[in-house]
């Protein structure tokens, strides 16, 4: 199975990690529940999206703040011995060194060509597709996992929902053993 993943906020901790140093930076409390726009600039109504955007810059945030949400890296390694796993992120062009950085240094199983650049997911073929942005999730030629978050929690975005990476691990099992994707390959 081709299982893609979104990295930011579904593999790693992103929207933590900024707002850990915005709250910080701007003396602020902001609790991350109160994150309910996708676009985080929209988040912060008291200041500007230079101010938002300025921590993206900082190796820090990088390398140090941003970490992999809890049992991510564990569930993907053992996926990625049966599965075809693939990173899929929309980042800005200047982000993709940061980007291919952290991936190697959390997850050296997957190799630096199975790291796609991509604005618009629906030009990925895949069987499964495991994001936390809404737009991504609406498509029927795969699976579609919503990864929760507090701006995508009110609805029901992917084919299906889960909170953890436990979950998705239980959910990829069920779908695999059944064949119960969409655009199954026909892969061994």
């Amino acid at each position: 199975m081709i299982i893609a993943v979104d990295l930011d906020n579904t593999i790693n901790d992103f929207a933590k990690a900024w707002l850990a140093i915005l709250n910080k930076r701007h003396k602020l409390r902001v609790g991350y529940s109160e994150l309910q726009n996708y676009e985080m600039e929209k988040n912060f109504p008291t200041l500007t999206p230079v101010q938002v955007d300025s921590v993206l810059g900082s190796p820090k945030f990088w390398y140090a703040a941003m970490k992999p949400q809890p049992e991510s890296v564990n569930i993907l390694k053992h996926l990625s011995i049966h599965h075809e796993i693939y990173i899929v992120t929309a980042r800005a062009w200047h982000q993709h060194q940061a980007a291919i950085m952290w991936a190697k240094l959390w997850l050296p199983f997957i190799p630096e060509h199975h790291i796609i650049f991509a604005q618009n997911k629906d030009m990925i073929k895949c069987d499964v597709l495991i994001d936390d942005c809404p737009a991504n999730l609406v498509r029927d030629d795969c699976a579609t996992i919503q990864f929760i978050q507090p701006w995508n929690d009110e609805h029901k975005w992917g084919t299906y929902a889960c909170e953890t990476w436990n979950e998705i691990y239980s959910l990829i099992s069920g779908l695999d053993e059944g064949g119960l994707y969409p655009g199954r390959t026909n892969r061994s």
